[in-house]
């Protein structure tokens, strides 16, 4: 979903785009497969600290920030459950996407 940027204020314009998010951690040899609930990272098109922030950009952006919020989820407690390792990597992202760009978010319907 895009809102267009009217020009006007600091930032403008709104993108966002929603995904289920697969993991995969090896619990001994074997592998253990599952998806955390949607998750939407939303943006601003354009903010005073990044200038215009193309859908590409955003796109680069968020999923460095998924790889690496996973990764400290993860390396925190390998024996994390499931459910409480999906809600805690949404809580990663969020604070490290608003760190990377100002004025966006991680949400969950």
């Amino acid at each position: 979903m895009t809102i267009s940027d009217d020009g006007t204020g600091e930032s403008g314009g709104w993108q966002q785009a929603s995904v289920r998010l697969k993991i995969k951690r090896w619990v001994e040899v074997y592998p253990e497969f599952w998806e955390c609930p949607q998750m939407t990272f939303g943006m601003p098109l354009r903010n005073v600290a990044q200038g215009q922030i193309s859908a590409e950009e955003a796109a680069r952006i968020s999923a460095d920030v998924a790889s690496k919020a996973s990764r400290k989820v993860m390396r925190a407690n390998l024996t994390i459950p499931q459910g409480i390792y999906c809600v805690r990597l949404k809580d990663e992202m969020d604070m490290s996407l608003r760190k990377r760009v100002a004025g966006s978010r991680v949400t969950q319907p």
